[in-house]
């Protein structure tokens, strides 16, 4: 599935900034995500959340978002860029060394190694403060994918 984004999306601001608490219903699991499960407003139309999915021509991460891994793959006899964006300060998820459902779909992390304070929202209502120990604050991760022609039709049409 693929969407084209060729400007720079802005969201609204608690989609980079709040953090919420989801019970993950079907083994007892909870986990935090930034902005909330209900990413329609957080990011760019048609953002499917799945590994598969992915914007081409992806010309700009979201405001607040940076290029977390840049890759490479063939596209018959041209080659594409690959741009995973994650949230400023977030990293890019190692699908291989956890085996929690999630991370398919949300494809950044921020670590959590000590105790800090977190002001969290429960999906169902406010929860408040809670001190996390360990773990991960989680988000999802936009993939841009381009080929230099699309670099080209950019500048002609004047997106920066």
């Amino acid at each position: 599935m693929t969407a084209a984004l060729t400007t720079t999306f802005s969201p609204p601001s608690q989609c980079t900034t709040d953090i919420y608490f989801v019970p993950w219903y079907t083994s007892g699991y909870y986990y935090y995500v930034l902005g909330g499960q209900d990413y329609s407003s957080c990011l760019p139309a048609s953002f499917t959340p799945t590994s598969e999915f992915f914007y081409t021509p992806g010309l700009h991460c979201p405001h607040g978002y940076s290029g977390a891994k840049t890759d490479s793959v063939s596209v018959g006899d041209e080659l594409a860029t690959i741009i995973t964006c994650c949230p400023s300060g977030f990293s890019i998820q190692d699908g291989n060394s956890h085996s929690y459902p999630w991370i398919a779909t949300l494809g950044c992390f921020s670590g959590i190694s000590s105790s800090v304070d977190l002001s969290i929202t429960a999906v169902s209502s406010s929860m408040g403060l809670a001190r996390v120990t360990a773990g991960a604050v989680n988000a999802y991760s936009v993939q841009l994918r381009f080929r230099a022609v699309d670099l080209i039709v950019s500048q002609f049409k004047g997106d920066t």
